[in-house]
This record gives structure tokens, C-alpha cells and sequence, in this order.
């Protein structure tokens, strides 16, 4: 049974610690996300200034 012993490794975490584990996830996922979403927003911006720029000399 050494999956099973694995298992009860990974509950041996305090509630505290787990906790803390999950919010550092969340964090680093809202961080990447954030600047993908920022990165994706300068794109747009500056194809609409290229539009902008063709349609209106």
C-alpha cells in the first residue's frame, strides 16, 4: 500500500498551511493572467491606432 501512505503524507498539512499554499496559487494565477490580459489590451491599442491612422490621414 505505499499509495496509500502517500495520501496520508499529503493531509498531514495543517489547515493553516494549506490555506496559505492555495491563496500563493491563487495569487501567482491572478498575476499571470493580469499580465497576459494587459499584454492582450497594448495589442488592441495599438491596432486601433494603426485603423485609426489609415482611415483618418
Amino acid at each position: 500500500m505505499p499509495n496509500n501512505s502517500k495520501q496520508k503524507y499529503a493531509f498531514q498539512f495543517t489547515i493553516k498551511k494549506k490555506l496559505i499554499v492555495n491563496a500563493f496559487i491563487n495569487i501567482g494565477l491572478i498575476l499571470i493572467i493580469g499580465l497576459y490580459a494587459l499584454n492582450q489590451m497594448k495589442l488592441i491599442g495599438e491596432e486601433v491606432e494603426d485603423i485609426a491612422e489609415i482611415e483618418m490621414p
